[in-house]
């Protein structure tokens, strides 16, 4: 619980924000960033957040971060809340300040929502909810099981060039400089880190159909339902993306190849076409122990610690890794171990991610055939990829394209990518196991 002492601290940091954005709040933006971040610090429900942030100059200047620098420390129910008060706002086409649940809900964020007011607008107007909450992008995250697997970078520009290719470093031993010689300290091998990254992240959409007769007390019941519905359907799209995504010429699949350049499919590189393309796979027409290992060895350098890598498997796929003793399953350990999301079993100490995105409607070659029975899985090295995600996510409203069934229609968009730190080409940080009966 939050103390008598300590609120008074932070009603006084906030005053103090107050009276400094009055006297110059374009010169004293940076300063009064800091002192919200200091007076919010103290705040029991502040947990860290597990991104990997670049941050610009204008991105520190602009409202929409400094709004979001405090809202990621208010405790969940609230930030839950608030998520709700803005999808109510767009399905309603209103203000939030409009809503039966407003009062309510600023009466609960209390003196938080001074900072907000302040900090938010920089001119002491009254704070309204504008865009979603980091929670709501995790639950997004939480609801995939292949994108959970690595890290998430949130990109400030779409495309961004992360600096360097995050290759291994090598150290070299230095010497005691004892005199004035001038001798160069070796301080690494530059060729290991040389080169870029660039991440493009690209656009998908969700939709959902609401009567044109919608009213506060009737959606609200379901708000949960439908809120779950947008996280769920975004989901889904990253995954079956990460797992079947081709865009290099015609998709290789020719069922989703039929349905065009709007398919979810065709945003990026999954990591089937890619193994395809660069020959990274094994035959496992027979399925034993010997042959999966033999997958990792392929996988030299990158397949070598267990703890850095996932093994992602459909049903058909964790069903067949169940005939084999080496196989633990999680109920067998997970007492005593971290899960990752997803994982069901463990094989030789890698994590079983089951995904239900892997195709089990493959041919012998690891490609769709309408007469097809097959399926794959694939080795990935968690350290070798990276999600990166272009927030916020964005909802409109359209109010004519459905008007004569008398609904509108809510459409949710976000931008995301996987992309391999690695050259591809050169690196073998996946390798799939196809023709898997």
């Amino acid at each position: 619980m939050v103390t008598k002492e300590e609120m008074d601290r932070l009603c006084k940091q906030v005053a103090d924000l107050s009276e400094l954005a009055k006297k110059n709040n374009e010169e004293l933006n940076g300063t009064i960033a800091t002192m919200v971040k200091q007076a919010l610090e103290s705040h029991p429900a502040v947990t860290p957040e597990r991104r990997i942030e670049f941050p610009t100059t204008a991105m520190k200047f602009d409202r929409s971060y400094r709004e979001k620098a405090i809202m990621d420390k208010l405790p969940a129910e609230i930030v839950s809340e608030h998520d709700d008060i803005l999808l109510l706002s767009k399905m309603l086409r209103t203000s939030p300040k409009n809503l039966k649940s407003w009062d309510g809900f600023a009466h609960r964020l209390g003196d938080f929502k001074k900072a907000l007011d302040t900090q938010a607008t920089g001119g002491g107007a009254d704070w309204i909810p504008t865009e979603f909450s980091t929670q709501f992008y995790e639950m997004v995250r939480v609801e995939t099981k292949v994108a959970s697997l690595f890290p998430l970078i949130n990109m400030p520009s779409n495309p961004f060039v992360l600096p360097v290719e995050l290759g291994r470093i090598s150290t070299y031993k230095q010497a005691e400089q004892t005199g004035d010689s001038g001798s160069a300290i070796p301080v690494g091998d530059g060729s290991t880190i040389s080169g870029k990254t660039t991440l493009t992240a690209v656009a998908q959409a969700g939709r959902i159909l609401t009567s044109k007769e919608l009213e506060e007390d009737s959606i609200v019941p379901v708000l949960a339902f439908i809120k779950k519905s947008l996280v769920t359907s975004l989901a889904e799209g990253r995954e079956d993306c990460m797992m079947n995504g081709d865009v290099a010429g015609a998709h290789e699949d020719s069922d989703i190849q039929a349905l065009g350049a709007t398919d979810r499919r065709v945003m990026y590189q999954g990591f089937r076409s890619l193994a395809n393309d660069n020959t990274y796979k094994s035959d496992l027409a027979t399925f034993n122990i010997g042959n999966l290992r033999a997958m990792r060895g392929e996988m030299g350098k990158y397949g070598v610690n267990p703890s850095r890598l996932a093994l992602i498997v459909g049903i058909k796929g964790y069903i067949k890794l169940l005939s084999l003793s080496e196989v633990m399953t999680v109920d067998k350990y997970g007492a005593n171990a971290t899960i990752l999301s997803g994982e069901l079993a463990k094989l030789d100490g890698v994590p079983v991610v089951v995904s239900e995105w892997v195709r089990e409607v493959l041919d012998a070659t690891g490609i769709y055939n309408v007469a097809g029975t097959k399926t794959v899985l694939h080795y990935a090295n968690r350290d070798a990829w990276v999600v990166g995600e272009k927030r916020p996510i964005t909802t409109q409203l359209l109010t004519e394209l459905y008007s004569t069934s008398g609904q509108d229609g809510l459409i949710a968009t976000e931008r995301h990518v996987l992309a391999p730190l690695f050259a591809i080409a050169s690196n073998k940080i996946t390798w799939m196991g196809y023709n898997i009966a």
